[in-house]
């Protein structure tokens, strides 16, 4: 759980910035992970996607 906490704090620290969806993307907020956890439930890019679009998303 620690990747999942560390690349949403990551990803918030962009939004909060002011990044948008592709910046956010090409700073890979998840390249220290991806070694490890690329072949998991889901790719990078769609799981830092999720992270961002539910951070920037109003409910």
């Amino acid at each position: 759980m620690k990747y999942v906490f560390n690349v949403r704090d990551r990803v918030r620290a962009m939004v909060e910035e002011g990044r948008s969806l592709n910046e956010v993307l090409a700073a890979d907020p998840s390249a220290a992970y991806d070694a490890e956890y690329r072949q998991g439930f889901i790719d990078p890019e769609r799981f830092v996607t999720s992270i961002y679009r539910s951070l920037t998303t109003e409910s």
